[in-house]
């Protein structure tokens, strides 16, 4: 699950403050450690381009978290959810009027389908939206989970929305970093037995999950901590030169006057 191929050495600027840990926070450490110094410790603004995918995204996401705390399928029906999706909708990033309403149609398509399923749903919707910040003794843990529902057996489900079109595999979602932290925290904060982690893709309506107990989650607060440490006495936050650089908000930052395009040297180069 986790990247350990380089060691930590040093410390920037970190020494008074505990470090705020997150999955975004990780996922971006472990792609490029320069990434991570200039977002989260330098916190250098960033140039957020608008992207279609994202606006749908966002604006899927936001309608299924009114419509879940609402009362969610048991309390709203499909007109109901449709009309939350037009609300939020988020016009941003599409080429043209055509393609966005073309994706408008979709969503509906989507979220109809959704509710008629019954949202996926297993047991008893306790929270939407949930921010989850564990003190871990050395750093602070945080994840901030689309849903969260408790079974009829007490124990809880994470579930993360997916609108993505790649579906992914038991095995993925096993691996997947921020499942892993939500169900920690659900473990941490909310002391129960065992922790339903589920993805649910929206795009073709299925949901895929993997269940851990606290014995289960020690391995991934063993990792966590790990990489806590490694960050922490990081100096050299080196970057990783590769395909991603191009689309990088600081690609001058790192690569001075060199035009994106240009084949990198060969010290850019990640090992």
């Amino acid at each position: 699950m986790f990247d350990r191929r380089r060691p930590a050495r040093y410390t920037v600027g970190m020494a008074d403050r505990k470090l705020v840990l997150s999955p975004t926070r990780i996922r971006t450490y472990l792609e490029c450690p320069r990434l991570y110094r200039y977002v989260y410790l330098e916190k250098l603004p960033r140039y957020f381009k608008a992207r279609a995918s994202f606006s749908f995204g966002t604006s899927l996401h936001r309608a299924l978290q009114e419509y879940h705390a609402a009362g969610g399928p048991q309390t709203q029906d499909a007109a109901a959810l449709a009309g939350r999706l037009e609300q939020h909708w988020i016009g941003a990033g599409y080429n043209s009027t055509a393609s966005e309403q073309q994706r408008a149609a979709l969503g509906r398509e989507i979220l109809a389908a959704y509710h008629d399923a019954g949202a996926g749903q297993e047991g008893v919707t306790r929270f939407t939206e949930k921010t989850l910040r564990a003190d871990m003794g050395d750093y602070f843990l945080t994840g901030r989970v689309d849903r969260i529902d408790e079974l009829a057996d007490g124990s809880l489900e994470v579930i993360d929305y997916k609108s993505g079109a790649h579906l992914p595999s038991p095995a993925e979602v096993a691996d997947d970093l921020a499942i892993a932290i939500y169900q920690l925290l659900c473990v941490r904060l909310l002391a129960r037995v065992a922790v339903k982690g589920s993805i649910i893709h929206l795009l073709s309506g299925q949901k895929v999950s993997v269940t851990r107990s606290p014995a289960a989650l020690e391995p991934v607060a063993a990792a966590v901590d790990d990489l806590h440490a490694r960050i922490r006495s990081e100096q050299e936050f080196a970057r990783v030169a590769d395909e991603r650089c191009e689309g990088c908000d600081f690609f001058h930052r790192c690569f001075g006057r060199r035009p994106r395009g240009a084949p990198p040297a060969v010290e850019d180069v990640a090992p």
